[in-house]
C-alpha cells in the first residue's frame, strides 16, 4: 500500500488516505485503535499534528448528509482522534436557497468532534475555483488548477435597511396576512412586494421565509391566531415592536 503524506506546515502533516497507511482490517476496532495510537505516538514524538484523511461509508435510508459517525470501518478511529471534521457536498435545496447554479463546486465543512475545544456546529463553506497558472504561450491558453477558497452564505438581510423593514411592518398592517406560505394572502408576499423580490425564484422565496422567521423571533413581527372571514381559526402575521 502507498499513501500521500503532505506537509501542510512546519507543524502539520496530512496522510491521504488513512486506510492506505496500514494493513490492519478496517472493521477491527482493536487493530484500528492500535494504528491510531501509533499515529498519535508519531505526533507526540515529532511535535507535529497529524491529519488523517478518511473515507465515509455509503449512506442508506435516503440519507444525504454525512456526520463523523458515518466514517467507514471501525469506530475506534473516531474515538481515538482529538478532532474530526466531515465534508458534505452542497445539496440541491441548499443551492436553491443560496441562488447557486453550479453546486458541484461548493461543499461544507463541519467539526463533528473536538476534544480540546468547545464543540462548534457552525458550518463552514468552501468552493472550488479555477485559477490560471499564467504559463500559456499567449493569453487564454494557460493551464488551470482547481483551488479551494472561502465562501460565505448569502445574507438575506444584506440589502434590507431599517427603513425597508419599517415599510414591511407598514404593509403588513394593511389587511390580514397569513403565516401559511400556501395561502394566497401569505405574509411573504407582502415582504416580497416591499423588497421587490420574485417569489418564483427559489432563492428569493427562501430569503423571504428566512426574514419572516428572524423578524418574528426578534419581535419585529408577531404571529396571532384568530378567526378569518369564514370563522375558521387561522394564524396571521402582524407588525410587532416598532423599529
Amino acid at each position: 500500500m502507498s499513501f500521500r503524506a503532505r506537509v501542510v506546515s512546519a507543524h502539520k502533516i496530512q496522510i491521504d488516505t488513512f486506510v492506505a497507511s496500514h494493513t490492519a482490517a478496517e472493521n477491527d476496532n482493536t487493530k484500528i485503535a492500535l494504528v491510531a495510537r501509533q499515529w498519535a505516538a508519531i505526533a507526540e514524538e515529532t511535535g507535529c499534528a497529524v491529519e488523517l484523511v478518511h473515507h465515509v461509508r455509503k449512506l442508506g435510508n435516503g440519507a444525504t448528509v454525512l456526520t463523523v459517525e458515518d466514517a467507514r470501518g471501525a469506530s475506534a478511529l473516531i474515538a481515538a482522534v482529538r478532532s474530526a471534521r466531515v465534508i458534505n457536498a452542497m445539496q440541491k435545496e441548499q443551492a436553491e436557497h443560496a441562488g447557486v447554479e453550479d453546486r458541484e463546486r461548493y461543499f461544507s465543512v463541519i467539526r463533528g468532534k473536538a476534544n480540546l475545544a468547545p464543540r462548534d456546529d457552525k458550518t463552514i463553506w468552501r468552493r472550488i475555483v479555477s485559477v490560471p497558472l499564467g504559463n500559456g504561450p499567449s493569453p487564454g491558453l494557460d493551464d488551470f488548477v482547481g483551488v479551494v477558497e472561502e465562501w460565505c452564505w448569502p445574507d438575506s438581510f444584506a440589502d434590507v435597511t431599517v427603513d425597508k423593514a419599517r415599510d414591511v411592518q407598514r404593509r403588513l398592517s394593511q389587511g390580514e396576512w397569513r403565516a401559511d406560505p400556501r395561502s394566497t394572502k401569505w405574509a411573504g408576499k407582502a415582504v416580497a412586494e416591499v423588497l421587490d423580490l420574485d417569489l418564483e425564484e427559489p432563492s428569493a422565496r427562501a430569503s423571504v421565509k428566512s426574514m419572516l422567521k428572524t423578524w418574528i423571533a426578534t419581535g419585529a413581527l408577531r404571529k396571532v391566531t384568530h378567526a378569518d372571514a369564514q370563522r375558521k381559526l387561522r394564524e396571521f402575521v402582524e407588525p410587532g415592536a416598532p423599529l
